[in-house]
């Protein structure tokens, strides 16, 4: 499971599988949201992350392979959800991190910018990149 808080609604949302689940503090029920398009799913701790987005009020879904980059390509997606419509992005965003392995990954809302670090355990080669779903609105 991967999560993140919604800071507009004030809720607390869930990657699980298929499902993205929305927790309401407010009132503690749970509530199913459209699942991600096909293939993306909310898979463990160190290949995806979900982080939100403020100033575009989306949920973040990057995908990211775990392989050895010698032998599959280094590349990952970002997937979209719109908070507002509760609808996925149809397409992705293709990112290719040059190399696979675990993620880290926070978004900053003065910089409006998305935070990943990409990195194998005992090695050297690690990978920080940054990325912005929009401008924000002044």
């Amino acid at each position: 499971w991967n999560g993140c808080l919604d800071t507009k609604r004030e809720r607390v949302l869930v990657g699980a599988g298929k499902d993205l689940l929305a927790y309401e503090a407010k009132t503690g029920d749970w509530k199913k949201l459209a699942s991600p398009p096909e293939p993306a799913t909310f898979g463990n701790s160190s290949g995806w992350t979900v982080t939100y987005d403020a100033a575009s009020d989306v949920l973040m879904l990057g995908v990211f392979p775990l392989g050895d980059a010698r032998k599959s390509p280094a590349k990952g997606n970002l997937y979209f959800y719109d908070c507002a419509s509760d609808k996925w992005d149809e397409k992705p965003v293709p990112i290719d991190t040059a190399i696979n392995g675990s993620v880290n990954t926070f978004y900053d809302p003065e910089l409006n910018a998305h935070f990943f670090h990409v990195a194998h355990d005992g090695r050297p080669d690690g990978r920080i990149f940054v990325f912005r779903h929009k401008m924000a609105e002044k």
